[in-house]
């Protein structure tokens, strides 16, 4: 067999692969990392509405985790409905922040589009590839810098300056999004046909990535088993996966993986992760903008204007915001995830359909929207004050 039918064998059989130096740091890496840390100090003078340096002490001079875990700081943890509304729109206070820097990034759209990696996807999933709307960053701090988020929120409650309205993030998403996250599979039986396919999770890390600083862990051969719940017994199979910038990591989205918790005190890891998978095989959230990454048969149809994705993106959590609340796919049965996938796909025929999206709102839709937001918040705050499980929606 060459290399391609390998990978192809080996990724059947346990369900990921680590593909080793595949991208080029500073060409393929180095663009996003830098947008990332330009946009962390945007959002922290945007926050403040003055330069951070003037409340955050030392701001100038921090290196990038301290700068982040200050814009942590600073807004109260809601910088993370920014950074990756695709887990936090489900948040009953869900708002999008409407005049701070966007989050969709070119350098994000281009490593999503990057030809290295849809070379390698072209050999698992074929040539017409569907790029999920379901991405994520995940930047995992040490202890300093997470002294240095309480700090930060201290210095600017201290300076009397107000606070743009913020909604803290659920436990489950601020765990996943700089703890330690429990074991889980992005694809579950509720998704209806979209569980039927094995759509792929490129992991790709932006910094070394170690089991001390919040490694991947997966479960091999998992995808092959139909669980519904993480087996315990085979606990002792993970396999935790230490990678550096320029690696990537494949993963089916039915095998269960983890992220371990970063027990150092200086050292922070960053990865970005897209779903991928065959077009007309939506991976979830088709009330969020995924475009054709590639397609052979008809590339007319690949989305390749930043400016488009990162308007599309902006009607998309606009409309849910005023319009309709969305409900993770978890909490529906198979008919109901088939119902809602027919009506966005009437909604939306192609890429510029997302520009017309709010078109299909109504004063009663705002009405009953806002009103459902009100009682979902109070019944969150009611159970966190009455301690009665652990909600985040």
């Amino acid at each position: 067999m060459d290399h391609r039918e390998d990978r192809q064998e080996l990724f059947r059989k346990q369900g990921y692969l680590v593909l080793r130096g595949v991208l080029d740091p500073e060409r393929d890496l180095k663009p996003l990392a830098d947008a990332y840390s330009g946009l962390t100090d945007e959002l922290v003078n945007w926050a403040l509405d003055t330069e951070g340096s003037s409340v955050v002490k030392g701001y100038a001079e921090m290196d990038f985790p301290n700068r982040f875990a200050s814009l942590v700081g600073v807004t109260q943890g809601g910088v993370f409905n920014h950074f990756d509304p695709t887990l936090n729109v489900y948040e009953w206070g869900y708002r999008r922040w409407r005049t701070a820097p966007s989050a969709q990034l070119p350098e994000l759209l281009g490593l999503q589009r990057n030809p290295q990696i849809l070379d390698i996807l072209e050999e698992q999933i074929g040539s017409e590839i569907w790029v999920s709307s379901g991405y994520h960053i995940n930047i995992k701090l040490g202890s300093q810098h997470l002294q240095q988020v309480t700090k930060a929120e201290s210095e600017a409650k201290e300076s009397g300056i107000k606070h743009k309205p913020v909604i803290r993030t659920g436990p489950f998403n601020e765990d996943f999004q700089m703890g330690e996250t429990r074991w889980h599979m992005d694809a579950y039986p509720g998704q209806g046909s979209e569980f039927e396919h094995n759509y792929i999770i490129a992991w790709v890390p932006l910094t070394s990535v170690t089991a001390e600083n919040g490694a991947l862990a997966v479960l091999p051969g998992s995808h092959l088993n139909g669980y519904s719940q993480f087996p315990e017994e085979r606990a002792n199979e993970a396999v935790v996966l230490e990678v550096e910038p320029g690696d990537m990591v494949l993963m089916n989205g039915k095998m269960f993986h983890k992220s371990i918790k970063n027990k150092t005190e200086s050292s922070h890891r960053v990865a970005f992760s897209t779903r991928y998978s065959p077009i007309g095989f939506r991976c979830g959230r088709c009330f969020l903008p995924g475009f054709v990454g590639r397609s052979r048969k008809e590339p007319g149809k690949e989305l390749h204007d930043p400016d488009l994705w990162r308007a599309s993106w902006d009607e998309a959590l606009d409309f849910l915001c005023r319009y309709e609340i969305p409900v993770p796919h978890i909490e529906l049965s198979v008919k109901q995830v088939d119902r809602l996938q027919e009506r966005w796909n009437k909604r939306i025929r192609n890429h510029n359909s997302w520009l017309q999206l709010n078109q299909h709102g109504s004063l009663l839709k705002s009405l009953r929207t806002r009103l459902m937001r009100f009682t979902g918040q109070l019944r969150y705050y009611l159970a966190m004050y009455f301690k009665i499980g652990r909600h985040y929606r």
